[in-house]
């Protein structure tokens, strides 16, 4: 499936807020190495995997339009103390995706299933010894830090 670029223009199907362009520039900016996965299906694949995580958070103020595809252009937002355009896609959106996309293709997304790595089995009387770190994925901070001002916070009540 193609990437369909939502600008803040409210694209008819628009799929994401990132090209692959877009995230072959951001990782070179940084000096992130994607040279093994930086084909460009493998790239809009784990884009789309990203979206699909980022569309389902709460996000501060409100869809521009109830017929938009995507939760971005939102009204009533306020960054930094300063109000966003209901025209306009925060960068925090994009970098956030960037974010989810890069952890995605280290394959270390939280989201991800991790299966337990066997240390010892016994057959009889039937023992079995998983690591200790069985099932651990990397936190990656970045990724909290791009939402933080564009998401709820989980503990906080919202009235509408």
């Amino acid at each position: 499936m193609a990437l369909v670029i939502e600008d803040g223009t409210r694209v008819a199907g628009a799929n994401s807020y990132v090209s692959w362009t877009d995230y072959i520039a951001w990782a070179d900016a940084r000096g992130i190495d994607i040279t093994q996965h930086n084909q460009q299906s493998h790239i809009e694949q784990h884009i789309l995997r990203a979206m699909d995580y980022f569309e389902n958070l709460a996000f501060i103020g409100r869809k521009a339009s109830q017929e938009q595809p995507l939760q971005w252009p939102r009204t009533e937002v306020v960054i930094d103390t300063y109000a966003i355009d209901a025209y306009t896609i925060p960068q925090q959106v994009k970098n956030a995706i960037f974010e989810i996309t890069k952890s995605i293709d280290d394959g270390d997304f939280a989201l991800d299933p991790s299966d337990r790595q066997t240390v010892s089995e016994k057959i009889g009387d039937i023992q079995v010894t998983y690591s200790a770190a069985a099932g651990m994925k990397k936190l990656t901070p970045a990724i909290s830090t791009q939402l933080k001002k564009i998401t709820i916070p989980m503990d906080q009540i919202s009235r509408m």
